[in-house]
Protein backbone atom coordinates (compact mmCIF):
# COMPACT_ATOMS: atom_id res chain seq x y z
CA UNK A 1 0.00 0.00 0.00
CA UNK A 2 2.53 2.42 0.69
CA UNK A 3 4.70 1.49 -2.52
CA UNK A 4 0.80 2.45 -4.58
CA UNK A 5 0.57 5.55 -2.71
CA UNK A 6 4.64 6.75 -3.31
CA UNK A 7 3.93 6.04 -7.00
CA UNK A 8 0.70 8.05 -7.15
CA UNK A 9 2.49 10.79 -5.47
CA UNK A 10 5.34 10.83 -7.84
CA UNK A 11 2.88 10.44 -10.96
CA UNK A 12 0.84 13.45 -10.00
CA UNK A 13 3.63 15.65 -9.20
CA UNK A 14 6.13 15.41 -12.22
CA UNK A 15 4.92 16.55 -15.43
CA UNK A 16 8.50 16.00 -17.56
CA UNK A 17 8.30 19.48 -18.44
CA UNK A 18 10.52 20.83 -16.03
CA UNK A 19 13.78 21.36 -18.31
CA UNK A 20 11.66 22.35 -21.17
CA UNK A 21 11.48 26.20 -21.75
CA UNK A 22 8.05 27.41 -22.66
CA UNK A 23 7.31 30.84 -24.50
CA UNK A 24 5.24 33.45 -22.35
CA UNK A 25 1.88 34.09 -23.94
CA UNK A 26 0.93 36.36 -21.39
CA UNK A 27 2.20 39.87 -23.30
CA UNK A 28 0.97 39.17 -27.19
CA UNK A 29 -0.62 42.36 -27.83
CA UNK A 30 -3.91 40.22 -29.36
CA UNK A 31 -4.67 39.03 -25.96
CA UNK A 32 -3.69 42.13 -24.06
CA UNK A 33 -6.52 43.76 -26.49
CA UNK A 34 -8.62 41.45 -25.98
CA UNK A 35 -8.64 41.04 -22.48
CA UNK A 36 -8.96 44.41 -22.06
CA UNK A 37 -12.23 44.70 -24.36
CA UNK A 38 -13.47 41.95 -22.30
CA UNK A 39 -12.48 43.53 -18.99
CA UNK A 40 -14.27 46.90 -20.28
CA UNK A 41 -17.29 44.57 -21.20
CA UNK A 42 -17.38 43.26 -18.01
CA UNK A 43 -17.64 46.41 -16.02
CA UNK A 44 -20.04 47.93 -18.45
CA UNK A 45 -22.27 44.57 -17.56
CA UNK A 46 -21.91 45.15 -14.04
CA UNK A 47 -22.31 48.59 -14.50
CA UNK A 48 -25.83 46.99 -15.65
CA UNK A 49 -26.61 45.57 -12.70
CA UNK A 50 -29.46 46.35 -10.32
CA UNK A 51 -27.96 47.78 -7.00
CA UNK A 52 -28.13 44.78 -4.69
CA UNK A 53 -26.70 42.27 -7.33
CA UNK A 54 -24.29 44.37 -8.55
CA UNK A 55 -23.33 45.17 -4.73
CA UNK A 56 -23.23 41.15 -4.16
CA UNK A 57 -21.35 40.42 -7.63
CA UNK A 58 -18.29 42.77 -6.73
CA UNK A 59 -18.15 42.14 -2.89
CA UNK A 60 -17.77 38.38 -3.67
CA UNK A 61 -15.94 38.11 -6.62
CA UNK A 62 -13.88 41.52 -7.09
CA UNK A 63 -13.38 42.09 -3.40
CA UNK A 64 -13.18 38.50 -2.69
CA UNK A 65 -14.84 38.71 0.48
CA UNK A 66 -16.47 35.32 1.93
CA UNK A 67 -20.33 35.07 2.40
CA UNK A 68 -20.78 35.80 5.97
CA UNK A 69 -18.35 39.06 5.55
CA UNK A 70 -20.49 40.33 2.25
CA UNK A 71 -23.67 39.20 3.75
CA UNK A 72 -22.73 41.94 7.46
CA UNK A 73 -21.99 44.43 5.15
CA UNK A 74 -24.67 44.18 3.24
CA UNK A 75 -26.83 43.74 6.44
CA UNK A 76 -28.83 40.62 4.50
CA UNK A 77 -28.79 36.76 5.68
CA UNK A 78 -26.24 34.63 4.18
CA UNK A 79 -28.61 32.73 2.53
CA UNK A 80 -29.63 35.72 0.92
CA UNK A 81 -26.38 36.65 -0.07
CA UNK A 82 -26.23 33.16 -2.05
CA UNK A 83 -28.31 33.74 -4.53
CA UNK A 84 -27.53 37.43 -5.47
CA UNK A 85 -24.00 36.99 -6.68
CA UNK A 86 -25.24 33.72 -8.85
CA UNK A 87 -28.57 35.91 -10.39
CA UNK A 88 -25.84 38.46 -11.17
CA UNK A 89 -23.48 35.69 -12.79
CA UNK A 90 -25.98 34.67 -15.40
CA UNK A 91 -27.01 38.17 -16.07
CA UNK A 92 -23.03 38.75 -16.88
CA UNK A 93 -23.02 35.72 -18.88
CA UNK A 94 -26.03 36.94 -20.84
CA UNK A 95 -24.21 40.62 -21.47
CA UNK A 96 -20.89 38.99 -23.00
CA UNK A 97 -22.40 36.04 -24.40
CA UNK A 98 -22.37 37.91 -27.89
CA UNK A 99 -19.00 39.14 -27.49
CA UNK A 100 -17.77 36.06 -26.08
CA UNK A 101 -18.80 33.90 -29.17
CA UNK A 102 -17.57 37.34 -31.93
CA UNK A 103 -14.26 36.39 -30.21
CA UNK A 104 -14.32 32.67 -30.21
Amino acid sequence: MKLRKEKKARTLTRTGLEDVDLADWSDVPDRFASNSELSQKLMDGIALLPDDLKAAVVLRDVEELSNAEASEILDISVASLKSRPHRGRVLLRKHLDDFLKVKS
